[in-house]
């Protein structure tokens, strides 16, 4: 897959010995020092003429004769024309990561301001820090964490512990929605000791993220049904723009069409709410979206039958693109604020 977007970074040392005496070394005047390079430049040219005749005059006689060395059509057939690597080093970059049945969404400003958009199941968390130290760096400026269901933060704790984190940004639970399982316990220990600020995500919550605005779109209330707790979160970068549901619901999506944050549901992408299940992504909140790409992250031959049918053929009527990483890998946005280039592991 393809449009267009890349990164570097190190040091050294000098020594210096006592007791040794300084030997002066004449600069040579302008005029040597151009004779100079000629010369060696001219033994360089000679030494590589000689080896390409050497070796063409090899290549031939071995073709004649029937020799072990390959012959020039060989040759021909084995050369591949490769296009150089696209840069995109001054692009946003956002990674959907391949974590199975879960969510995990990593993103980097040009500035080197990266956000972690949940963490995936248990046994994750390996793939999901080896996969940040690989495109980010030791320092997350932002932790969401959507909602507290193990295929989102399962594996956060062990992720907070291996960063430096500055701010998480989680919802406000009521003690009735406030879960009692072990790895949310985790997850609490995780954020006291890394002494990031927590922020509590509320509609029209907004922070930077590099040269991007990040706004906070839901929840706006308490609901039993701990995916309509999801954090919901806008990020615009230039004229592109990504919105993620976490696993919000219809409920919340009609909240959304109806309420003061209407206006911001239209962008480039969207990661489609609950991995593709019917529950969510009304056509109703499509339309409104009318994304350009559309993203679903879910394990392939899950046990719930994500992407459902239903979500898919709502899909087909839209002028979307599809990506999934149940059958692409894991998939990497960049944006330069105008245009998004997308790759895939699995192309």
């Amino acid at each position: 897959m393809s449009n267009e977007k890349e990164r570097s970074k190190k040091e050294r040392s000098d020594e210096t010995y006592e007791n040794e005496i300084p030997v002066q070394i004449p600069e040579p005047d302008a005029d040597d020092r151009y004779l100079f390079d000629t010369k060696r430049q001219k033994k360089r040219t000679i030494v590589i003429v000689l080896l390409l005749l050497v070796t063409a005059t090899a290549i031939t006689l071995s073709e004649l004769n029937g020799g072990p060395l390959p012959t020039w059509d060989e040759l021909g057939s084995l050369a591949v024309l490769t296009e150089p690597p696209v840069v995109y080093s001054r692009c946003l970059a956002v990674h959907f990561i391949d974590v199975g049945q879960g969510d995990s969404i990593l993103i980097e400003a040009p500035n080197g301001d990266t956000m972690l958009i949940d963490a995936g199941e248990r046994g994750n968390e390996k793939t999901v820090t080896e996969y940040i130290k690989q495109y980010g760096d030791d320092t997350l400026e932002y932790v969401v964490a959507t909602h507290p269901h193990s295929d989102h933060i399962g594996s956060m704790d062990d992720v907070i512990n291996s960063f430096t984190v500055r701010n998480v940004l989680m919802p406000r639970l009521s003690k009735a929605n406030t879960p009692t399982h072990s790895f949310y316990k985790s997850f609490l220990t995780a954020v006291r000791k890394s002494g990031a600020a927590t922020i509590a995500a509320k509609p029209g919550y907004t922070f930077s993220l590099g040269k991007g605005t990040c706004t906070v779109l839901s929840p706006a209330r308490q609901s039993d049904d701990l995916n309509n707790m999801s954090v919901v979160l806008r990020l615009d970068w230039g004229n592109t723009s990504f919105l993620f549901t976490g696993d919000a619901e219809s409920a919340v999506e009609k909240e959304l069409l109806n309420g003061d944050y209407a206006q911001y549901l239209d962008a480039s992408v969207l990661k489609l709410g609950h991995h593709g299940s019917n529950t969510s992504s009304t056509m109703s909140f499509l339309n409104a979206v009318s994304p350009a790409y559309s993203v679903i992250s879910c394990g392939a031959g899950n046990d719930y039958g994500h992407p459902h049918r239903e979500t898919m053929e709502k899909l087909s009527k839209l002028d979307t693109t599809v990506l999934r990483t149940d059958t692409m890998g894991s998939i990497r946005m960049y944006s330069d604020g105008e245009t998004i280039h997308v790759e895939t592991d699995n192309g």
